[in-house]
């Protein structure tokens, strides 16, 4: 008979699997006792020092009433009696019915509380239950129970009984969208659920028996990642057409459910399919397998990198699906495909192919953010089928110098113009800037599919693609010196602005014809990293056959490309003929030395005009003390410069002591600047940045030609002492190659700081470019002791030529000026880090200051503060 009982204790402990409870015990005499008492058939588990419950069954095994007033129900202990206590049972009136397989009226249930002691050593309790009459005499008793003592540490729960395995703790964690249901009890699971206080406080999984844990799933949701922590503690198994998972464990460990909004089917190897979350698709992955292979056809691969990039490289790789049963795929919308990059690969250099059997195609990927992954929309897999995919690592235009595929791919983009309009291929040409047609048609053929019809920019509606204009001319940028304006754009059939939308539109149609021919006659190298390609470009199509000897069948033609630094051509000009061409020379940085402003960011807001930097002839005039005088407190002419210092009752010439400074830093107020300006030295006391640790005040040191800020609030090294924070920039500390090979022929500003290593604090440093740079960006770079390039920080430079950066320590840096803010992937590929790790130079023992003397001003910039003025002087130390 199964009745599954439910146990009120205060400390319980449950051997999960136990599907019904059997009477052990001598059954009474016939006709003398109608009752038979007994145990559970299965052992107990118990934690010492614990209170659990034992259930004894009293059954009435006759065909008439019985009642229980005049019985008595006992436990006793028949070994390891001295290591356990035992509550006395509860003593019931009640009458049992006549005996009934059908019926829980003919049996009833005591409850008997039980507690190993907390130092219980025993490998094994045993206990008994017993039927008594009112006198005490025995009746009837059951067989043996078994309970077994054990203890827990560190997740582990082991038996005082040796010959026992132990088992190890399974914690459950949910992320996101998914709620965990509870343990699947039944079948071979063996685990041990631990109870304290009415509380359960662990589940504990015996090695070689799986338990199941069920989850459910928020509508629109479906799983995401479902994982061991640590990965090695044990495996996991998702049952077919459900939600539920079962665990095996040889060590401790924590299954992590996470929700997503994809429901995904994973090969294992990193290949996977998702479509949108829900319980149905995780229903049916759970019962489908995803398989993954190399595609083994190279000849097929050989050919697709023949045509699409014969210097780059490829892998192409067979998706398939099984499914358990008899049964249709289900329908698959919205698919993602995931793919792992092959090792070594650059994912910014990869895109995802496919074949059909007219033509090759695109499909738009994106890479994971640790590189190692792509994924792409999957709309041509079929499940069931092989689905095939290239992936494609496209070479580096400006490393392989390929002039016959740089010609031949730029006539083959900008023929699409000649289909559609009475246009040849010398009213395409430009010298400078193209026609926004040109541009237009290369942006939209070099965009490597991030327009097709699968994009986010498609229409299903019209069938068309609509670019945001400013996302258009941002790619017509990468291919063009100079950009035309996009909206002039009129090629109806192939592509046009469209005012209402702000939008680039590109209609699809079947429109096609075999490309033109190329010849290359010679390229000259211009300098600056630009190239003129002298070509012959037939008027036929490839198929008509054109003789290229015949001056009547080509054009002569010149196309000029500069390396735009993100390794594609830029185009600079097309034209007719060979004409001479001179290159575009780069603006060389200024030289801040004469035009900086002497002390940048030391004067108020709207006290005074600045001066104009460089306008004065060198040698005419010696320049005044810069910052020591308000604009406006003196007629000019009327004091000799520096002989006094105006805005304070004190003379220049008077010197207050380290003390002072440091005074003004510590009263400075919670969201102020403190100003000092360093005059000719550079070396920082450490008494002033132990003042400003930990408030939120910034110290602005104003040096030649360049400014610090630092923030208390980032002043974190424990052990401050004396920096010299010198920007030394007469040296070129990195090679001219690597610097060369990083700019792409932009302009470029080295600088090294006399610091060695980490500053123990962050700073803000603001140097001079050049006021013709105003409002390109200025991109630091990092040369390592790896000889490495690493990227830092962008910032745009300001109208008064300075930029600033944020950095943490001294090292080695270059400037690389541009148009756009630039990142590590502009770094080539060999002078990449290999490797995260410390941006401190290695090996390295910060430099100390100098105790000499140093004179600096401190200028206390509050909010609505009156300006105060000192003039401080170290004191001499031993």
């Amino acid at each position: 008979m199964y009745r599954k009982m439910l146990s009120c204790a205060l400390a319980v402990s449950t051997v999960i699997g136990m599907s019904s409870f059997t009477a052990l015990g001598a059954e009474a005499a016939e006709n003398e006792v109608p009752l038979t008492v007994s145990l559970s058939e299965y052992p107990l588990e118990q934690l010492v020092g614990n209170t659990d419950t034992l259930s004894v069954f009293v059954e009435n095994v006759s065909d008439r009433e019985v009642s229980l007033d005049g019985y008595d129900v006992k436990v006793v202990v028949t070994e390891g009696a001295d290591q356990i206590a035992l509550a006395e049972p509860e003593h019931k009136d009640m009458v049992l019915q006549p005996a009934d397989e059908w019926s829980s009226d003919d049996s009833a249930v005591y409850y008997v509380e039980y507690t190993p002691d907390a130092d219980c050593t025993a490998a094994v309790i045993k206990v008994k239950a017993q039927l008594c009459d009112e006198e005490g005499n025995l009746l009837a008793e059951s067989d043996e129970q078994s309970i077994y003592p054990y203890t827990i540490s560190d997740g582990v729960l082991t038996f005082n009984d040796t010959a026992k395995d132990k088992k190890y703790e399974i914690k459950i964690e949910t992320v996101g969208h998914v709620t965990y249901t509870g343990p699947i009890y039944g079948g071979d699971g063996d685990a041990t659920e631990v109870w304290v206080n009415g509380k359960r406080t662990g589940f504990y999984i015996h090695t070689g028996h799986p338990s199941s844990f069920g989850f459910e799933l928020e509508d629109g949701y479906g799983l995401g990642d479902v994982e061991l922590i640590p990965s090695d503690a044990g495996t996991i198994q998702q049952y077919s057409g459900s939600t539920n998972f079962g665990v095996d464990l040889h060590a401790p460990a924590t299954l992590r459910v996470t929700g997503s909004t994809q429901s995904t089917l994973s090969d294992g190897n990193g290949f996977s399919i998702s479509v949108p979350g829900s319980a149905e698709m995780e229903s049916w992955f759970s019962g489908m397998t995803l398989v993954s292979k190399e595609y083994a056809d190279q000849a097929d691969i050989d050919e697709l990198v023949s045509v699409m990039d014969k210097h780059g490289r490829a892998k192409a790789y067979e998706l398939t699906t099984t499914i358990l049963g008899d049964v249709e795929y289900p329908e698959l919308k919205d698919i993602t495909v995931t793919m792992p990059i092959p090792e070594g690969w650059d994912g910014s250099r990869i895109k995802v192919l496919y074949k059909d059997e007219y033509s090759i195609g695109a499909l738009p990927g994106t890479v994971s953010e640790d590189g190692k992954s792509i994924s792409f929309d999957g709309y041509n897999f079929v499940p069931g089928e092989s689905n095939v995919y290239y992936l494609l690592e496209e070479s580096i235009p400006t490393e392989v110098k390929d002039w016959e595929e740089t010609a031949a791919k730029f006539i083959a983009n900008i023929r699409y113009i000649t289909w559609t309009s009475d246009a040849g291929f010398p009213d395409l040409t430009f010298e400078g800037t193209p026609s926004a047609e040109v541009a237009g048609m290369i942006a939209y053929q070099m965009s490597a599919g991030m327009f097709d019809t699968y994009s986010e920019y498609y229409n299903h509606t019209k069938n068309q693609a609509e670019v945001p204009y400013d996302v258009f001319y941002a790619e017509a940028e990468k291919y063009f010196v100079n950009v035309p304006d996009l909206k002039l754009i009129t090629a109806s059939e192939m592509i046009y602005y469209d005012k209402d939308l702000d939008a680039i539109v590109l209609p699809f149609s079947g429109m096609g014809d075999a490309p033109n021919v190329t010849e290359i006659v010679k390229t000259e190298d211009l300098g600056y990293d630009q190239y003129a390609i002298r070509f012959k470009l037939s008027y036929k199509t490839a198929v008509e056959e054109p003789d290229m000897n015949d001056p009547d069948q080509y054009m002569e033609c010149t196309l000029v490309v500069k390396d735009g630094g993100q390794g594609e051509w830029q185009y600079v000009s097309f034209l007719e003929g060979y004409p001479e061409v001179e290159p575009i020379v780069p603006e060389e940085p200024e030289d801040p030395t004469p035009e900086e402003p002497e002390n940048p960011g030391t004067e108020e807001p709207g006290t005074g005009e600045p001066e104009n930097p460089g306008t004065e002839e060198p040698g005419t005039e010696e320049p005044e003390n810069p910052g020591t005088e308000e604009p406006g407190t003196e007629e000019p002419g009327t004091e000799e410069p520096g002989t006094d210092n105006p805005g304070t009752d004190k003379p220049a010439e008077e010197v207050l002591n380290v003390e002072e400074a440091v005074s003004a830093v510590e009263k400075a107020a919670e969201g102020t600047s403190v100003a000092v300006s360093m005059g000719s030295t550079t070396v920082v006391p450490e008494e002033v940045l132990s003042a400003a640790q930990g408030k939120d005040v910034n110290v602005v040191l104003q040096m030649d030609g360049y400014t610090w800020t630092i923030n208390g609030k980032s002043v974190s090294a424990s052990s401050l002492k004396d920096i010299d924070l010198a920007v030394k920039t007469d040296v070129n500390a990195i090679p001219a190659d690597v610097v060369k090979r990083l700019a792409n022929g932009n302009a470029t500003k080295q600088f090294t700081l006399a610091h060695d290593g980490a500053f123990g604090f962050t700073a803000e440093l603001k140097i001079y470019m050049g006021t013709g740079y105003s409002g390109k960006y200025g991109n630091l770079f990092w040369y390592d002791n790896d000889k490495k390039i690493n990227f830092i920080d962008a910032s745009k430079i300001g109208a008064d030529g300075y930029v600033s950066f944020t950095m943490d320590h001294a090292s080695d840096y270059v400037v690389v000026v541009n148009k756009q803010e630039l990142s590590e992937i502009n770094v080539p590929l060999d002078l990449r880090p290999t490797k995260t790790g410390s941006t401190d130079k290695t090996g390295s023992t910060p430099k100390t200051g100098d105790s000499a003397n140093v004179f600096v001003y401190v200028i206390v910039m509050g909010a609505a503060a009156a300006t105060a003025l000192m003039v401080l002087r170290r004191k001499s130390r031993a």
